[in-house]
């Protein structure tokens, strides 16, 4: 069993990533997987704390360094070591997310390539990872949405990291009769393993993320 820290923006992310990290990490390493989700975090009561950009970012800057090994080695017997972290990002955070670093973007229209390498030099920056704890993270960038994989996965004509993949996706919930994570769910349930296309670029950086890791 391979245990995975998931650091998301929000609770649908996780929804929508959840089927895809399986599929690549099992496939990778011949195991079953199970998810720790470390960002949003459920409290208390079970409820889930608030998401957004902002918090993936707070994550990382409150676990960079020394700190970010007591996920993979915990300070308690009864915590569970996490032998992957997963930081996810939607692509359209980069402009908000580079102003809380030194790097300007370029000017010129990035393409989807670009834009993760960017977002994963940002990400890097605020966790400042040893080389070793690296080799046990893995970037989750999709641009822009991650809505945009799950419509890759659906075989939607053209490429659905140029358009506003979060619209398309929800252009369809019936709002009065079902929560809108049971939408994502049953959208993502409809995949029945199917991953986005080879022409889905930022998925693409993804599967050369999980490749990279070792544990």
């Amino acid at each position: 069993m391979i245990n995975i820290g998931l650091v998301a923006e929000g609770t649908h992310d996780f929804i929508m990533l959840k089927p895809f990290i399986t599929h690549e990490v099992s496939s990778r390493f011949g195991k079953r997987v199970q998810f720790r989700q470390l960002q949003p975090a459920p409290d208390s009561t079970g409820n889930m704390t608030s998401g957004g950009w902002a918090r993936v970012v707070g994550w990382c800057q409150s676990n960079s360094g020394p700190r970010l090994d007591t996920f993979f080695t915990p300070l308690f017997s009864n915590d569970a070591p996490c032998d992957i972290i997963i930081l996810h990002l939607d692509g359209d955070a980069l402009e908000v997310a580079s102003q809380h670093h030194s790097f300007t973007v370029p000017s010129a229209i990035l393409d989807a390539k670009q834009r993760v390498s960017i977002l994963t030099s940002i990400l890097e920056h605020f966790l400042s990872p040893t080389t070793e704890q690296r080799g046990k993270i893995a970037m989750a960038l999709p641009v822009q949405h991650t809505e945009s994989w799950v419509l890759s996965a659906e075989n939607l004509p053209g490429d659905p990291e140029t358009i506003d993949a979060k619209k398309e996706l929800r252009k369809v919930f019936p709002k009065p009769h079902r929560r809108l994570s049971d939408h994502y769910q049953k959208r993502v349930s409809g995949l029945n393993g199917a991953i986005p296309k080879e022409t889905c670029v930022s998925y693409r950086c993804f599967v050369d993320e999980i490749s990279n890791i070792r544990i």
